[in-house]
């Protein structure tokens, strides 16, 4: 069974679409069973969407087409420390 920090990383991180099927299969088990994590991922899930209608708005800062992308690699990177120990850069 993952933790939730296990899940929590991998939802924040968007790795949920990359991952095998095991590793999918054990995420969405747990958040079956896990108010906090299926809270945690349905606030993730609105901030996307925000993000997203935000850049379709065409507010001045959404010229910047990489700044999700940008956002998503800091995740991804703070999630590739953790995994090796939490060491910062």
């Amino acid at each position: 069974m993952l933790t939730c920090r296990e899940v929590s990383h991998d939802l924040a991180a968007d790795l949920l679409r990359h991952a095998g099927f095991g590793r999918r299969f054990a995420i969405r088990a747990h958040l079956l069973m896990c108010k906090s994590c299926r809270k945690f991922a349905q606030e993730l899930e609105g901030m996307g969407e925000a993000i997203r209608r935000l850049a379709a708005s065409g507010e001045p800062w959404a010229s910047d087409a990489s700044a999700e992308e940008r956002i998503l690699a800091r995740l991804r990177d703070s999630r590739a420390r953790d995994a090796r120990g939490g060491a910062a850069d």
